[in-house]
Order: C-alpha cells, then sequence, then structure tokens
C-alpha cells in the first residue's frame, strides 16, 4: 500500500470556531475538512450551525455515558453522518 501524499495538501490545523447555543457562546475546534461537512449537514437539513452544535451537545451532556469533548464528538457524528448518509455529501467527498 502506498499513501498518496496529495491527500495531505488538504490536511490543515483545527481552527477554533464559535456558536451561540441558548445565549451563551461555546467554542469548539474544527479543522477545515470538518467545518466543510458539517456546514453541508446544515444546509441540507435547513438548520444552521449553532443548531446542529446545540443538539449534539445536548445529547453529548445528557444522553452519553463517556467523558468526551464537543470537538471530539462533532467529528465523530459528521463522520458517521458521511459513512449513513453519503449522498449528502457527494459533492464534497
Amino acid at each position: 500500500m502506498v499513501i498518496d501524499v496529495q491527500k495531505f495538501s488538504s490536511i490543515h490545523r483545527p481552527i477554533k470556531r464559535s456558536v451561540v447555543i441558548a445565549g451563551h457562546s461555546t467554542s469548539f475546534t474544527l479543522e477545515d475538512n470538518f467545518w466543510k461537512l458539517l456546514q453541508k449537514y446544515a444546509s441540507y437539513h435547513d438548520v444552521s450551525i449553532a443548531s446542529v452544535i446545540a443538539q449534539i451537545d445536548s445529547i453529548r451532556t445528557t444522553k452519553m455515558t463517556i467523558d468526551a469533548g464537543l470537538s471530539s464528538i462533532v467529528r465523530q457524528f459528521i463522520l458517521l453522518e458521511c459513512l449513513q448518509n453519503p449522498d449528502i455529501f457527494s459533492d464534497i467527498l
């Protein structure tokens, strides 16, 4: 197996992002590739990114038994959505 070095050209450092949830600023870090997928997911469902993050954060803090940061959970959510609903992201992937 040989990994194509060109795939690394779109990998960048995570960037701190902020959204307002229930009147409070909430920050998390995401790489551009995950941010673009999150934007696509929100647009497809006709909701704001803040709404998606609020729902993910609510589930993370009330329903999950593991202690994981918001950034990590957002990445895992987006990955699962890409695997389960690839048609949503077909123009990006």
